[in-house]
């Protein structure tokens, strides 16, 4: 389905935090979420799930220059990848919180939904546009946002909503949080793309957080 992040780093004072050692969530296919924070091994992938990861802890530190302040963190390409991410990280900063589930982020995301999202997702689908197939079979606005709350921990994940750009837009303004996403697919000069939240600060042009 539509690509996810493959590696971000989320912290709320994007621009001024230090530079401190950096805990790096994976999600196969392409997500992941990293906030600074102690460093901390990598959990071992559930079983069962191993040859579900495509984005390796090496192709990840590579990425990120590197970096011995960095581990990896894999969580299961469930559909819901993002999401657990963002809960995950956001947790281990002020504590668990009802409104970090991921079925809340996914409410969240589904309230944002305009007429015109809907209509562009319907355009990417009838031009067959990689990762567009949920489209299927939804005709109106409200079902879009009906599907789009389908857990794929429920559901599996091929028959519920990725998170896209537009849902990690609407995260990152909700939570306050910049998004540092790394796509393996794209050899670019910087290391990730930014997300940031409104009213944030201008990126630095080295691509460094």
């Amino acid at each position: 389905q539509g690509a996810c992040a493959n590696c971000v780093t989320s912290h709320t004072e994007a621009c001024r935090a230090p530079r401190r050692p950096t805990r790096t969530f994976c999600a196969p296919p392409l997500s992941a979420l990293s906030m600074p924070r102690k460093a901390a091994g990598a959990q071992p992938a559930r079983e069962g799930t191993l040859d579900m990861l495509s984005a390796r802890s090496s192709a990840v530190r590579a990425r990120l220059g590197n970096d011995s302040n960095v581990s990896v963190d894999y969580i299961e390409a469930c559909g819901d990848c993002f999401y657990l991410a963002i809960e995950s990280a956001l947790s281990e900063i002020c504590g668990w919180q009802p409104y970090y589930a991921v079925a809340m982020q996914r409410q969240l995301v589904a309230s944002q939904i305009t007429d015109e999202t809907y209509q562009l997702y319907q355009l990417l689908h009838a031009q067959r546009a990689e990762g567009f197939a949920f489209m299927q079979g939804v005709d109106s606005l409200e079902a879009l946002r009906r599907r789009v709350l389908v857990r794929g921990k429920q559901h599996r994940p091929h028959k519920c909503v990725w998170a896209d750009g537009f849902a990690m837009e609407v995260i990152a303004n909700h939570f306050g949080v910049l998004l540092l996403v790394i796509d393996e697919r794209v050899q670019e000069s910087q290391m990730f793309t930014r997300i940031a939240p409104r009213g944030a600060c201008a990126p630095s042009s080295s691509g460094e957080a």
